[in-house]
């Protein structure tokens, strides 16, 4: 019985598209944002670092902003800030 050679690069590559599409079935969620990342070469950690510093400043007091500072094509950092939102007077009234 002889055994039928497959190409490395043609396995994987069948390998990748059943992922996907199991991943599109599954979790449409999460093959968007593979998707997303494959077809933009956007690198997985810069999108996991800033979501996690989403996931911060909504732990938090649940209002803020996340920074991503890029200079010359590369992220220097990402920085979330957590803002707590009170709209109070600063100057209390004297009682009478």
């Amino acid at each position: 019985m002889s055994k039928k050679f497959i190409d490395y690069h043609k396995q994987k590559s069948h390998n990748e598209r059943m992922i996907s599409e199991l991943l599109r079935k599954v979790r449409p969620d999460i093959w968007v944002l593979m998707d997303l990342i494959d077809k933009t070469d956007m690198n997985p950690i810069i999108v996991f670092k800033f979501l996690r510093q989403v996931n911060n400043v909504i732990l938090g007091s649940g209002w803020g902003q996340v920074t991503l500072v890029i200079n010359n094509r590369v992220a220097k950092y990402i920085r979330g800030e957590d803002t707590d939102k009170i709209e109070a007077e600063i100057v209390l009234p004297r009682p009478k």
